[in-house]
């Protein structure tokens, strides 16, 4: 998941390719193990970073280009529907088609 909110955020922010389907679900981080709990032996995961676009951080809002919990929003937004689901994406790839030819006119 990280990789895939990276890889999105890379493509728009360099202006490389346009976003198509929802926003990304913000799993940035980088999360490593810390230790078990006594009892139960669940394992404790904690995030160690995050992902943020630019060195200078805005002093107004410094949390404005960070993805954790957040996700990259597409440029073209389009839910995936139960009609997609029951009809092998044909209309939800011809959509993506379209916005595909657009960037190439």
């Amino acid at each position: 998941m990280s990789c895939a909110d990276m890889f999105a955020l890379l493509m728009k922010k360099n202006n490389t390719a346009k976003i198509f389907g929802q926003r990304t679900a913000g799993l940035g981080g980088n999360v490593e193990p810390v230790g078990s709990l006594l009892n139960s032996n669940f394992q404790v995961n904690l995030t160690r970073s995050i992902y943020q676009i630019g060195t200078a951080v805005d002093s107004k809002n410094p949390f404005s280009e960070v993805i954790e919990n957040k996700g990259v929003e597409p440029d073209y937004k389009r839910a995936v529907r139960v009609d997609d689901i029951k009809n092998d994406f044909v209309d939800y790839f011809k959509e993506l088609s379209d916005r595909a030819i657009e960037q190439i006119h």
